[in-house]
């Protein structure tokens, strides 16, 4: 499977995310510093993110997703909009109810600027255990399937980290 990338920008007070390939867990830091740089720091009115040319998207970078949901929600009053072509997509997007918190639209998106790729940061094995835990907790808030899913899994992460000692 072609591996995932992630291009963002902001444009026009909009901010723009694509992602292409297969999007793993890998990009959870750098995706979510980003998106909290943006959301802190640029005066953005709508968040349009492209999924068109994703094949795979794993459950942390769902849970990253909701989290843009729900701040967009919360600081600009309006849910942001993911386009998809691919109906796997679609299929994984709806049953983790996505469609609550986001406008999906299975089309092309409109015209979006050239956008930089992320850089892919370097993260600790705390940090990105903490990120995956807050993504799933994010998904396990959305509705009861989610937090039946990912609820043994989240459990698990906690129980390890609390073995292992703080986070430096």
């Amino acid at each position: 499977m072609q591996s995932g990338e992630v291009f963002a920008g902001c444009e026009d007070k909009t901010f723009y995310l694509r992602m292409t390939g297969d999007v793993r867990l890998t990009w959870s830091v750098s995706l979510e510093d980003y998106c909290r740089h943006v959301f802190q720091t640029q005066s953005i009115e709508f968040v349009l993110i492209d999924l068109c040319q994703v094949k795979n998207l794993d459950s942390t970078t769902l849970g990253i997703l909701a989290k843009i949901a729900i701040a967009a929600k919360a600081d600009l009053g309006r849910m942001p909009e993911i386009y998809l072509q691919d109906a796997d997509i679609e299929r994984l997007l709806m049953s983790m109810g996505f469609n609550a918190i986001f406008v999906l639209h299975n089309s092309m998106p409109p015209l979006v600027p050239q956008l930089p790729r992320l850089p892919l940061l370097n993260a600790s094995a705390s940090e990105m255990q903490e990120t995956v835990i807050d993504a799933h907790r994010t998904l396990m808030d959305m509705n009861k399937q989610n937090s039946d899913q990912f609820e043994s899994l989240v459990s698990t992460l906690k129980s390890d980290r609390d073995k292992s000692g703080p986070a430096s």
